[in-house]
This record gives structure tokens, C-alpha cells and sequence, in this order.
């Protein structure tokens, strides 16, 4: 996984415990200490000769399976090291003179990979968020966490995506977008508008697109509400400087069921939640937008090209021109497109037709007044 994200996405990160000795360092450049782990523990406690030290950052832009195991100044059980570019300047370290880079062993335990996959800051509109910095992390054992923040929307607009922070691996998570009612007790206290789950491999930040249409009024309250799913031991990050009280929630759920939900906001070292929405403007593509569910097909087949079901001003603008009745994009309208046309609202699910071209009398419809049309249109053509 590390070498593929190499090779499709660039260098990565690495931290890793360099035990602040440079004997360690091999005349091959190659690095390994058994020492401490990935949590920055001792592993052998009693060894009292185990130099202390810190962590340091390096960047790993390639590897060697075949870099010896003889190559390190304590042996690692096996060949193979990160290639990895350090910011201690050109010559270092004995006779090793590696140009600024060193190998570092596949099987030193205190490597911490990350990546840095920014997406372009035009993706979205609007951001809503309440957290300032993390500066509170709370785990707990053997179970879940839930938590939540409320917001009001500003305008019109479309939710699309939400975000937040984990320090677990293969981590189960639930996501929920609830339009609140006036009153409301806690932040699932409303209707349902998305949902999205799964399960993240990797730890840090992360932005998950809805899978929906979710639109929301301007004045209206609203819920994001995770879970992040029983672990064994399960962290949630809050920051201590709340906006107010009331705009963050948690409670904690095993095997045999939910907490209460308590406003984190009043809570001794809780306080807002790292849980983000983000909003983007334009023409939600949902039945309330387009009633008709062939056409909301067409719609989004022909001008929602990022999938994210809402067609903006751009996308609109920079859709496909078509002739109306041209279903097979020839260029002209004729009996193959009336036959085509009948396919499709037969059922027939092809995707390399014009759809929105079947809307022949336009009213944002697609069904058989379209087909009558064109038939109208052919037998006058041939009179």
C-alpha cells in the first residue's frame, strides 16, 4: 500500500525514533533500532543502556527490497529499507555520503507513515466547523464513541461532504446528516437526510463525499453526527474553547447499547467536536429539483460530471450541447432515435445516449408525449 501510494501520489512523511544516536547510522547508510515502537514506548524497559531520545521527520520517496540486512549496524530480521531523503544537508554520517538520503529497515518499529492528499481548495463553497484546535483527546476501551455538532445554515445550499480526524486503523464509521425539529432533545432528534458508512484503513484527516443529494434551508438547524465503531480502544478529539453551549454532543455505546447523549460543550476538557460540513452552491440533483426520476437521470448523466449530485453554474455552462430527439448524437433526428427512445423508457439502461435529447417537448420529462412527438415530427418530415 505505501509503495502505491508512492507511485500515484508522491513522497509520504515518515517519523521515526532515531534514539538521538548516530552510531546507528551504518557506513551503508542504512538505519534500524529495535527500541521503541510506534507509540514512542520503550520495548525492552530493563534495557538501561538504550539511549533516550526523540523522534525525527524524514521524507520516504522510494525503497529497496533487496537493501541487505548486513547493510544495518544491528541486523533486522530480513533485507529491505525505505529510501528516504533526510534535512541533515549532503555529507552525514561516517563514511556513508548518500547525498542527504539513507535507508531506513522495512522492519524498524517505530516508522509512522502519513500522507498528505490535499484536494484543490475550489471542491467546495462553504465550510462548516466549530473547532478551532484539538486540543483535548479522550479514549476510551471496548467501545464506540458518538458524537456531533449542530449547525444553521446560512443560505440555501447543498451539504456534500463531511470530515473528521482519527487516530485508529481499519476504523468503522457511521455518518449522519439530520434536518432537527424545533425542540429538539438531542442531534438525531429530526429527519434523516443522508447517511454514509464504511470502514477507514488509515489514520489522520479525512473528507467523505455524500452519497446523496442534501439540501437544506436557510434558518434550519441541523445535525452531523458520527460513529466511529467499537474498538478497543477509541479516541475522540475535542477542542476546550467551545462557541457556546449546546453545538456539541457525545455519548459512548457498546454491545449493550448507547449512553445518554450529553452536551460536550459543558463537559470538564470536552468541548467541540473535530466534525466538519462542507456546502457547495447550485441545483441539487434530488426529486424535489427534478421530479421525474428519467430525467433527474439525464440531468445528472449530462452535467454532474464529478458525481457529487449537484450541478453548479459551471457544470450547467460547460454541459453537453445536444439537439432535442438526437438520443444517438448524429447529428439529426430520425426514426432510430424514436426507437431508441422507446428502449429507454422501456427500461433499457444504456449509457451512451443523450438522455436529456428524449425531453422532446421539454417540461423536464421523459415519457411517452416525448415519443409521440417525434413521431409527429417524422411522418410530417416524410409528408
Amino acid at each position: 500500500m505505501i509503495k502505491k501510494q508512492i507511485m500515484e501520489k508522491g513522497a509520504l512523511t515518515a517519523h521515526y525514533h532515531d534514539i538521538s544516536s548516530p552510531n546507528l547510522y551504518s557506513e551503508y547508510g542504512g538505519f534500524y533500532q529495535p527500541y521503541y515502537n510506534e507509540v514512542d514506548e520503550r520495548i525492552d524497559p530493563e534495557e538501561n543502556d538504550v539511549p533516550k531520545g526523540g523522534g525525527h521527520a524524514v521524507c520516504v520517496c522510494g525503497w529497496d527490497d533487496n537493501f541487505p540486512k548486513e547493510n544495518f549496524v544491528i541486523m533486522p530480521p530480513s533485507d529491505g529499507a525505505w529510501l528516504c531523503k533526510n534535512s541533515w544537508g549532503a555529507n552525514w554520517g561516517k563514511t556513508w555520503d548518500g547525498h542527504g538520503y539513507f535507508y531506513l529497515s522495512y522492519y524498524d518499529p517505530s516508522i509512522y507513515l502519513m500522507q498528505y492528499d490535499i484536494e484543490p481548495v475550489d471542491n467546495y463553497d462553504g465550510i462548516y466547523q466549530r473547532c478551532g484546535a484539538i486540543l483535548s483527546r479522550i479514549d476510551i476501551e471496548n467501545a464506540g464513541w458518538g458524537f456531533s455538532n449542530i449547525y444553521t445554515a446560512k443560505k440555501d445550499e447543498n451539504l456534500t461532504a463531511v470530515s473528521f480526524f482519527n487516530r485508529e486503523t481499519h476504523l468503522p464509521y457511521e455518518f449522519s446528516i439530520y434536518a432537527l425539529k424545533d425542540g429538539y432533545t438531542n442531534p438525531c432528534d429530526g429527519e434523516l437526510l443522508a447517511q454514509i458508512s464504511g470502514v477507514e484503513p488509515h489514520l489522520g484527516y479525512h473528507t467523505y463525499p455524500l452519497q446523496t443529494a442534501c439540501s437544506v434551508s436557510a434558518g434550519q438547524m441541523f445535525s452531523v453526527v458520527a460513529k466511529t465503531g467499537i474498538k478497543e480502544s477509541a479516541r475522540c478529539f475535542f477542542d476546550n474553547n467551545p462557541d457556546n453551549s449546546g453545538t456539541s454532543f457525545y455519548m459512548t455505546y457498546d454491545e449493550n447499547g448507547e449512553s445518554e447523549w450529553k452536551d460536550a460543550t459543558a463537559e470538564e476538557d470536552k468541548g467541540n467536536v473535530f466534525l466538519k460540513v462542507f456546502t457547495k452552491d447550485g441545483t441539487a440533483v434530488n426529486e424535489q429539483n427534478y421530479p421525474d426520476p428519467l430525467y433527474r437521470k439525464a440531468a445528472a448523466d449530462a452535467y454532474d460530471k464529478n458525481g457529487d449530485f449537484v450541478i453548479t453554474e459551471k457544470e450547467f455552462a460547460e454541459g453537453e450541447q445536444y439537439l432535442c430527439g438526437d438520443l444517438n448524437r448524429n447529428g439529426k433526428v430520425n426514426a432510430v432515435d424514436l426507437s431508441l427512445l422507446k428502449q429507454v423508457l422501456l427500461g433499457n439502461e444504456r449509457t451512451d445516449l443523450c438522455l436529456l435529447a428524449g425531453d422532446w417537448n421539454e417540461d423536464k420529462t421523459i415519457n411517452a408525449e416525448d415519443a409521440k412527438g417525434i413521431l409527429d415530427f417524422l411522418q410530417q418530415a416524410e409528408a
